[in-house]
Formats: C-alpha cells, sequence, structure tokens
C-alpha cells in the first residue's frame, strides 16, 4: 500500500486535479483501485485470524503479542476512509471489530 501510495504521488508530482494530464488521472484512477483492494485484502485478512483467535484455534496470549499493536493501528491511525470502513455498523469484518474492543475497549 505504502509502494502505490508513493507511485501515485511520484505520476502527480504535487500538482492539483485539476493540472493532471489525462494520462495521470488514468494512471491515478488505476493506482487508487488497486490501493483499494489491498486495503480490502489486508482487513480480510486481518478478520480471518481473529475469527481463528476468537474459535480458540491460536494460541490467543501469542496471537495478541504479534497483532496487538496492527489492529490498533488499523482503527486508530487509519485513513479516514479506513476508519470509516472498519467502524461501520454493516462492515464485514466483525471478528477484527470484536478484537479490538475486547481488547481495547472492555468497557464496551
Amino acid at each position: 500500500m505504502v509502494n502505490i501510495s508513493l507511485k501515485m504521488a511520484e505520476i502527480a508530482k504535487g500538482k492539483t486535479d485539476n493540472k493532471l494530464t489525462a494520462n495521470e488521472n488514468r494512471q491515478i484512477l488505476e493506482m487508487e483501485l488497486a490501493y483499494s483492494q489491498a486495503v480490502e485484502t489486508l482487513h480480510t485478512s486481518y478478520d480471518l485470524a481473529c475469527r481463528l483467535y476468537r474459535d480458540g484455534c491460536l494460541d490467543r496470549e501469542r496471537f495478541r503479542r504479534q497483532y496487538e499493536s496492527h489492529v490498533r493501528k488499523l482503527f486508530e491511525d487509519g485513513t479516514e476512509e479506513d476508519k470509516d470502513r472498519l467502524q461501520s455498523i454493516s462492515m464485514p469484518y466483525q471478528a477484527l471489530r470484536a478484537v479490538y474492543q475486547e481488547w481495547f475497549h472492555k468497557e464496551n
């Protein structure tokens, strides 16, 4: 995702949207699609891992040690679009959100 973001910035070269050529706009739109797909894959992968964690299929202590900071960053340090996607009531990442709530919002 970082590589895609860097490539988009390289294509734009600091230009505003209305200063981009048609080719640059097309390239950026293609990159945005690739970025969105990468984000979706990341969230889906974390959700699957969290489902396995919640089902007891993984060593819970080890899983938390390895993924605690990653789960927190997804919900707290992501882009606004990512935060909206993860916090939405109708989001498909229920296990991921449940683990985040369990670890960081015990009062809920």
